[in-house]
């Protein structure tokens, strides 16, 4: 049995190499999708959920998936989109904390990092996160505390990592600007418990097990 799954694995090897190569030659664009495409060897009833990221990200991609079909643009299009959208947004909030020509050059800073020009147009969850933190510091910066609110929702949605924007901001306001109320603070606090454990039912329901879908390993 090992003999015929190391020969499976050998076949399965050489037909990728080789339609990546036909691909190549035909000028085309190699990635997952596309892999998925031409070896049409996966069966359904072996998939299953990944949990290792919260699902915003996912639920674009299927919308836009569902819009346009499952084709590369498609699944750069709401990355584009979202990064062009971080890049006004940075421009107001520098525009209103400084002034006009401040925020001309720091976007201009902005548009030519590599890791923007590199990053901005994959479908990564970076993106939304990146794009909500800014957000919500504009926001803040506005005093609108229920936009805030909003924004930091959806940032939940996007990834782990804006999990750290609430309490950054609340630092941030400790120190500069007292612009929170005790209630403003206790809700910041609370807002992130509830939307991970909102997440685990989540992950309940689609896998059996608030943890399941590997979201231990994230």
């Amino acid at each position: 049995d090992k003999i015929i799954e190391d020969e499976e694995v050998q076949a399965m090897v050489r037909h990728i190499s080789a339609q990546v190569k036909k691909a190549i030659n035909y000028g085309k664009t190699v990635d997952f999708v596309f892999l998925m495409n031409i070896l049409n060897v996966t069966n359904p009833q072996d998939f299953s959920f990944h949990t290792h990221h919260p699902p915003l990200l996912i639920w674009l991609l299927g919308f836009s998936y569902a819009i346009f079909g499952v084709t590369e643009w498609a699944t750069r299009l709401f990355p584009i989109i979202i990064s062009s959208a971080t890049v006004a947004v940075f421009y107001l909030f520098i525009k209103d904390m400084f002034n006009r020509k401040t925020a001309i050059a720091a976007v201009a800073f902005w548009l030519v990092t590599p890791i923007f020009i590199y990053f901005g147009k994959m479908a990564v969850h970076e993106i939304l996160v990146l794009f909500f933190f800014v957000l919500s510091l504009y926001f803040y910066w506005r005093g609108n505390f229920r936009l805030l609110l909003l924004s930091l929702c959806l940032g939940y949605l996007s990834g782990w990592p804006a999990y750290y924007i609430s309490p950054l901001i609340i630092l941030i306001d400790f120190f500069h600007g007292r612009k929170f109320s005790k209630k403003h603070v206790i809700t910041l606090l609370i807002l992130p418990v509830v939307f991970f454990l909102l997440l685990l039912g989540h992950n309940y329901i689609l896998t059996g097990n608030a943890f399941g879908g590997g979201l231990l390993n994230a």
